[in-house]
Protein backbone atom coordinates (compact mmCIF):
# COMPACT_ATOMS: atom_id res chain seq x y z
CA UNK A 1 0.00 0.00 0.00
CA UNK A 2 1.14 3.09 -1.04
CA UNK A 3 1.02 6.25 1.99
CA UNK A 4 -2.12 7.26 0.58
CA UNK A 5 -3.79 3.92 1.15
CA UNK A 6 -3.83 3.25 -1.92
CA UNK A 7 -2.26 -0.11 -3.73
CA UNK A 8 1.15 0.16 -6.11
CA UNK A 9 0.65 -1.53 -9.46
CA UNK A 10 2.91 -4.49 -9.27
CA UNK A 11 4.76 -3.30 -12.60
CA UNK A 12 6.28 -0.22 -10.99
CA UNK A 13 9.96 -0.25 -11.61
CA UNK A 14 12.26 -0.17 -8.60
CA UNK A 15 15.28 1.56 -7.95
CA UNK A 16 17.59 -0.55 -5.05
CA UNK A 17 20.64 2.33 -4.37
CA UNK A 18 23.03 1.38 -2.13
CA UNK A 19 24.58 4.08 -0.05
CA UNK A 20 25.55 2.84 3.55
CA UNK A 21 29.53 1.45 4.14
CA UNK A 22 31.21 1.58 1.38
CA UNK A 23 28.81 2.04 -1.79
CA UNK A 24 28.19 6.44 -2.03
CA UNK A 25 31.30 6.97 -0.03
CA UNK A 26 33.99 9.58 -1.05
CA UNK A 27 36.25 7.27 1.50
CA UNK A 28 35.90 4.35 -0.45
CA UNK A 29 35.51 6.16 -4.11
CA UNK A 30 36.65 9.60 -3.74
CA UNK A 31 36.58 10.52 -7.41
CA UNK A 32 32.83 10.00 -8.09
CA UNK A 33 30.21 12.26 -7.61
CA UNK A 34 27.56 10.68 -5.64
CA UNK A 35 25.30 13.35 -5.82
CA UNK A 36 25.09 13.74 -9.39
CA UNK A 37 25.05 9.85 -9.83
CA UNK A 38 21.83 9.41 -7.93
CA UNK A 39 20.54 12.16 -8.86
CA UNK A 40 21.00 10.78 -12.71
CA UNK A 41 18.94 7.49 -11.37
CA UNK A 42 16.18 9.46 -9.99
CA UNK A 43 15.67 11.96 -12.75
CA UNK A 44 15.45 8.62 -14.99
CA UNK A 45 13.58 6.21 -12.00
CA UNK A 46 10.72 9.68 -12.29
CA UNK A 47 10.80 9.48 -16.07
CA UNK A 48 9.90 5.53 -15.93
CA UNK A 49 7.40 6.05 -13.31
CA UNK A 50 9.63 4.37 -10.96
CA UNK A 51 10.88 5.02 -8.16
CA UNK A 52 14.55 5.33 -6.01
CA UNK A 53 15.48 3.72 -2.80
CA UNK A 54 18.45 4.55 -0.70
CA UNK A 55 19.46 1.56 1.18
CA UNK A 56 21.72 0.72 3.67
CA UNK A 57 24.87 -2.16 2.79
CA UNK A 58 23.35 -4.90 0.26
CA UNK A 59 26.31 -7.29 1.29
CA UNK A 60 28.15 -6.89 -1.85
CA UNK A 61 31.03 -4.50 -0.93
CA UNK A 62 33.41 -5.64 -3.47
CA UNK A 63 31.41 -4.49 -6.41
CA UNK A 64 30.67 -1.03 -5.31
CA UNK A 65 28.90 1.25 -6.20
CA UNK A 66 26.14 -0.81 -6.19
CA UNK A 67 22.98 -0.51 -8.17
CA UNK A 68 19.93 -2.58 -8.63
CA UNK A 69 16.62 -2.22 -10.92
CA UNK A 70 13.34 -4.14 -10.49
CA UNK A 71 10.78 -4.51 -12.95
CA UNK A 72 7.70 -6.71 -13.06
CA UNK A 73 9.84 -9.38 -14.19
CA UNK A 74 13.46 -9.32 -14.08
CA UNK A 75 16.01 -8.50 -11.03
CA UNK A 76 19.24 -6.65 -12.42
CA UNK A 77 22.03 -5.79 -9.85
CA UNK A 78 25.02 -3.49 -11.15
CA UNK A 79 28.69 -3.34 -9.39
CA UNK A 80 31.66 -1.01 -10.01
CA UNK A 81 29.07 1.81 -10.87
CA UNK A 82 31.81 4.47 -10.60
CA UNK A 83 32.37 6.25 -13.86
CA UNK A 84 29.70 8.98 -15.32
CA UNK A 85 29.25 6.54 -18.69
CA UNK A 86 28.25 3.81 -16.52
CA UNK A 87 25.44 5.81 -14.79
CA UNK A 88 24.28 6.71 -18.04
CA UNK A 89 23.93 3.41 -19.69
CA UNK A 90 22.23 2.68 -16.10
CA UNK A 91 20.12 5.73 -16.42
CA UNK A 92 18.90 4.67 -19.97
CA UNK A 93 17.96 1.41 -19.08
CA UNK A 94 16.11 2.79 -16.31
CA UNK A 95 14.49 5.15 -18.54
CA UNK A 96 13.06 2.27 -20.77
CA UNK A 97 11.46 0.83 -17.61
CA UNK A 98 14.21 -1.86 -17.48
CA UNK A 99 12.81 -4.09 -20.71
CA UNK A 100 16.33 -3.05 -23.01
CA UNK A 101 19.69 -4.95 -22.75
CA UNK A 102 20.67 -4.34 -19.85
CA UNK A 103 24.81 -3.15 -19.76
CA UNK A 104 25.69 -6.31 -19.28
CA UNK A 105 29.84 -5.06 -18.89
CA UNK A 106 28.35 -3.83 -15.23
CA UNK A 107 25.88 -6.74 -14.21
CA UNK A 108 26.37 -9.64 -12.12
CA UNK A 109 24.48 -12.58 -10.46
CA UNK A 110 23.94 -12.50 -6.58
CA UNK A 111 23.73 -16.21 -4.86
CA UNK A 112 19.65 -16.41 -3.67
CA UNK A 113 19.85 -15.81 0.28
CA UNK A 114 17.02 -15.81 2.54
CA UNK A 115 15.42 -12.60 3.17
CA UNK A 116 14.29 -11.74 6.62
CA UNK A 117 13.02 -8.69 5.26
CA UNK A 118 10.38 -8.43 2.33
CA UNK A 119 12.00 -7.12 -1.12
CA UNK A 120 11.52 -3.42 -0.03
CA UNK A 121 9.95 -2.46 -3.62
CA UNK A 122 6.99 -4.58 -2.81
CA UNK A 123 5.89 -2.61 0.15
CA UNK A 124 6.66 1.32 1.59
CA UNK A 125 10.28 2.32 0.96
CA UNK A 126 12.50 0.69 3.79
CA UNK A 127 15.99 -0.12 4.33
CA UNK A 128 17.41 -3.71 3.79
CA UNK A 129 18.75 -4.95 7.29
CA UNK A 130 22.63 -5.44 6.95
Amino acid sequence: MAHDGTRRPHNTLCVLLCRDCCCGTTRKHPDVDHAAQELALRAAAAESGGRVIRTRCLGVCERSNVVVVKNARNTYWFGGVLAPEQTNAIARFIRNGGTTSAPLELSFNVVPRRELTPYPCAYEPVTLPV
